[in-house]
């Protein structure tokens, strides 16, 4: 064991003195050599290393890269390939085994969204108790969530300034791409950003920010709060769906929009993706047990 810890720390700092990698980038490396290493067991010495062979290689990446996400396998080929390339070049190995570390698939829109079914999508906010302040306020924060497909951050930033009454528009500046997106204004929107501005909301609070607590002192929610707020609420309605966070309501308004026959541009656009293969990944939902039933989506402009 003293041994191997040796190895790994003579190679982190090969890593960062000789090659200039940032810490982060040494320590992601040495979390996928080290589970190597110790795999290896008492063959995981510079000695040692001289038996090793191809096949002992691609075993490992394998049977490792399947409990392994999208960008951890990635990772892991990256790390395994460094450390048999610096073996090589320090005499450890006879031979670069690094064509032994195979190539392992990864697909950008190898994940399923995380939707919920739109009926259970509508059961959450239909559950929600109207006759509270709380579930005023949270009614109407749904509302935004489930009409234009809004982050949780976006949602946050939302300011009083951002509604335009007059012209029953509402100003969203994507986070991500920080591109201001004009949504018209629906009714259903309006009414309840109407009963929660008039009948929640302190008059007198000297934020901008459109939420707030409902206890005092009134502050802006923080995105860990409306997060909570959201996953209350999904658990409340006892949705059958296996993912109860916000961003399952962005999934599903997506989702229900591709149902009804929305271009893909159009989604983009409202969610705020900078390249359409984000969007595209909705495609791959099985939708035929949502109902046919929506909530009435605006056109987008920007």
């Amino acid at each position: 064991m003293e041994k191997e810890s040796s190895l790994v720390a003579e190679y982190s700092d090969f890593l960062l003195h000789q090659q200039g990698l940032a810490e982060g980038t040494v320590r992601m490396w040495r979390h996928h050599v080290e589970p190597f290493l110790l795999h290896l067991g008492q063959q995981a010495t510079a000695n040692g290393l001289r038996k090793l062979s191809a096949s002992t290689v691609c075993a490992f990446v394998v049977a490792r890269a399947t409990r392994l996400p999208r960008s951890g396998k990635k990772a892991l080929c990256h790390a395994l390939r460094s450390f048999l390339r610096y073996a090589h070049v320090r005499g450890y190995i006879d031979a670069s085994l690094v064509e032994a570390v195979p190539t392992i698939p990864t697909y950008r829109l190898a994940r399923l969204p995380r939707a919920l079914p739109w009926d259970e999508v509508l059961r959450v906010l239909h559950g929600i108790d109207r006759t509270s302040l709380i579930g005023k306020r949270n009614h109407a924060l749904l509302q935004l969530l489930v009409t234009y497909g809004l982050r949780i951050g976006e949602v946050r930033g939302l300011h009083l300034d951002d509604i335009d009454w007059r012209h029953d528009r509402l100003s969203i500046r994507h986070r991500k791409t920080r591109a201001p997106l004009l949504l018209p204004l629906t009714r259903e929107v309006g009414d309840g950003l109407i009963t929660y501005l008039r009948e929640v909301r302190p008059i007198t609070a000297p934020y901008r920010e459109i939420f707030l607590s409902i206890r005092s002192p009134h502050r802006p929610l923080c995105t860990r709060g409306l997060a909570q707020i959201i996953r209350e609420c999904i658990e409340h309605a006892n949705v059958t769906g296996i993912h109860r966070g916000p961003h399952a309501l962005r999934h599903s308004v997506a989702s229900r929009l591709l149902q009804i026959g929305r271009p893909i541009k159009e989604i983009a656009d409202l969610l705020g993706h900078r390249s359409l293969e984000s969007t595209l990944a909705y495609t791959k939902i099985d939708v035929d047990h949502l109902r046919e039933v929506a909530l009435d989506l605006p056109g987008v402009s920007s």
